[in-house]
Parts: C-alpha cells; sequence; structure tokens
C-alpha cells in the first residue's frame, strides 16, 4: 500500500505532502472493514458493490483522484 501511495503521488493522482508511513494504514483499514461488515452481512456476496459505496468516498479523503487505481 506504501508503494502504491508513492506511485500515484508521483502521477500526481493524491495531493503531494502525505506523510506515507503514518498514513498507510487508513486504507488497509478500510479495505478491512468492507470486507468485514460484507461477510458477516451476505458472507461476501456484495463484496464488489460495497467495495464502489465505501471504499471511493473514503480514498477521496486522501486526495486521491482516481480511486479506481486502488480497486
Amino acid at each position: 500500500m506504501r508503494m502504491l501511495l508513492r506511485e500515484t503521488e508521483a502521477a500526481e493522482e493524491i495531493l503531494a505532502g502525505l506523510g506515507h508511513d503514518r498514513e498507510v494504514w487508513h486504507p488497509v483499514a478500510y479495505f478491512y472493514g468492507v470486507q468485514e461488515i460484507s461477510n458477516r452481512l451476505t458472507e461476501r456476496a456484495d463484496l464488489p458493490k460495497r467495495i464502489g459505496e465505501m471504499l471511493t468516498p473514503a480514498l477521496k479523503t486522501f486526495g486521491i483522484t482516481h480511486p479506481n487505481r486502488f480497486l
């Protein structure tokens, strides 16, 4: 994830100056949370839908302009 954040910053797809080591746990927690909620509610049957609904807005909080790069 750290590598992806650095690549997207170099490609100017996220805001420059993020503290990658400090911030990297956020997207990891988002991914885990979406998978866990989907698993508990529908045994992951709705995982693709939940990823789009929940992660896209969350990733935009990092200034990510192309969230599909992470999905």
